[in-house]
């Protein structure tokens, strides 16, 4: 499974490493060299790689073929829209990222600046806006932030700002799914109960993963203290809340003297509990691997078997990877799985072996 895992990684690598386009001649040449190479000589490693480089390759140009047509560049735009994400407000201005809804013109995401709004939106509200777009862009400087892949891997096909007008009004609040409601809800509970806002930015990012509310101020902090990683839900957290569950359900199995193989009702409860914390934190790409982690630790153990954590955690990138080839541009997915593999390099080297 580790040999499987870093073949594919490579395959969805190469193309980070290049600079022409998905569509190029000679991205096409190299794929179907490698096909041959793979089919010819038998070669297990070529046919993953392969693997791996076209499941990028395939998804990055949708990404690509999703984004606004020229056309409809500097337009104003009358469309309906729900927002899809928490609306982050900037002095002025509120920024959100909206979902068309019926309409073809538009790319299957897209980001908007709100500029003196007359409310503000909600995550899950459906809107009529009029809107004028471009397609994404941005500056690209060593040691600044690339905007423009940002954009990419955010699958946003699509920028611009809301024209002010009579035209703009609320079709619908709550339209989102149950788990952004749930999230949304939590969030402004918490800042209805805690007096002090920035106090209740601070356990809406740690409980749900909305960090819409964080100040400016409060980045600043983050950053300098280094502890800007602690704002969102993590593996780790994922991991405690999970094992935590598991050993909470053998005790109380244990003290209510419940028969059964108490071991694996506390698999499942953590199994539960995990998945459950994830989803509410909105899957985040550190939370996602945790989760399949813990899910494929638990199906092994259910089944009496014996764990071998390095092919657990190149069997949940594997998975990673064939549901969303894109991840790879994530820095929570380099540094999750690289931090995962370090820790479990540091374990095996302090732990124990036989005869020694």
């Amino acid at each position: 499974m580790i040999k499987i895992c870093l073949s594919m990684l490579a395959g969805a690598y190469a193309l980070h490493f290049t600079s022409f386009a998905t569509s190029s001649d000679l991205v096409i040449a190299a794929l179907f060299t490698a096909g041959l190479v793979a089919l010819i000589g038998g070669r297990t490693s070529a046919a993953i790689f392969l693997a791996g480089l076209t499941l990028f390759l395939w998804q990055s140009q949708r990404v690509i073929d999703d984004r606004l047509d020229s056309r409809f560049e500097g337009d104003s735009m009358r469309t309906v829209v729900r927002v899809a994400g928490f609306p982050e407000s900037s002095g002025d201005s509120i920024r959100f990222v909206v979902k068309p809804i019926a309409d073809t013109r538009l790319p299957g995401r897209v980001r908007l600046s709100w500029y003196a709004a007359p409310q503000v939106p909600q995550v899950g509200d459906i809107w009529q806006l009029e809107v004028r777009l471009r397609r994404p862009r941005g500056t690209r400087n060593p040691g600044v932030f690339d905007y423009e892949t940002w954009l990419f891997r955010e699958r946003i096909g699509a920028t611009g700002y809301v024209v002010n007008g009579k035209r703009n009004r609320l079709l619908q609040r709550d339209g989102g799914d149950a788990i952004e409601r749930l999230r949304s809800r939590q969030s402004d509970r918490l800042v209805t109960t805690l007096r002090d806002r920035d106090v209740a930015a601070v356990m809406a990012a740690i409980t749900v993963g909305t960090r819409h509310l964080l100040s400016a101020d409060q980045w600043t902090l983050f950053a300098a203290t280094g502890t800007t990683h602690l704002m969102a839900i993590s593996g780790l957290h994922v991991g405690l809340a999970g094992t935590s569950a598991c050993f909470l359900a053998m005790l109380v199995c244990a003290l209510t003297r419940r028969p059964g193989n108490h071991v694996r009702v506390g698999l499942v409860t953590g199994w539960l509990i995990a998945i459950s914390y994830s989803a509410g934190s909105g899957f985040a790409v550190p939370a996602q691997r945790a989760t399949l982690m813990l899910s494929l630790a638990a199906l092994v153990l259910l089944r009496y078997g014996q764990i071998r954590p390095y092919n657990v955690l190149a069997c949940a990138c594997v998975l990673l990877l064939a549901v969303d080839p894109l991840v790879t541009m994530m820095p929570g997915f380099q540094l999750s799985l690289l931090a995962v593999a370090v820790l479990l390099w540091w374990a095996s080297r302090r732990s124990p072996r036989s005869g020694s």
